[in-house]
This record gives C-alpha cells, structure tokens and sequence, in this order.
C-alpha cells in the first residue's frame, strides 16, 4: 500500500508523463475487455463474467508485477 502512495505521489511532469504511459495499456486492455464482457454478457451471461473476470485479474497480475519491480 505506501508502494502504491508514493506512486501516485509524482512531483514533476515528466515523472507524470512516464506514470501515464505506463499504465496506458493496462487500461486500455482493461477497457477493452470490459467492453468485449459487457457484449458477450448481452449474449451468454456466463461468458461474460468470465471474460470480466479475467480482465480484473490481468489488472490485479499486472499492478503486483510493477509493485514487485519497485521494491
């Protein structure tokens, strides 16, 4: 967790810069898949909390990667 906070704590714009297209295609492939769950789940429910499922736990594998390499 203070992992986390000193992340956020970014003083500069270039150390905002670099923290944003870091996490850029995180959250694009979250996005992604959450909006591929949303469209599988107007079809098949159970698909689609899966598929919302794996997108949480990419998310979760990706922030404990980046949390493991900056301590």
């Amino acid at each position: 967790m203070k992992n986390l906070l000193q992340s956020l704590a970014v003083k500069t714009r270039e150390q905002k810069v670099l923290l944003f297209k870091s996490a850029l295609p995180v959250l694009l492939a979250v996005a992604g898949l959450s909006m591929v769950s949303v469209g599988i789940g107007m079809i098949f429910a159970p698909a689609g909390v899966i598929t919302g499922g794996l997108s949480l736990l990419l998310l979760e594998q990706r922030t404990d990667k980046g949390e493991e390499g900056r301590s």
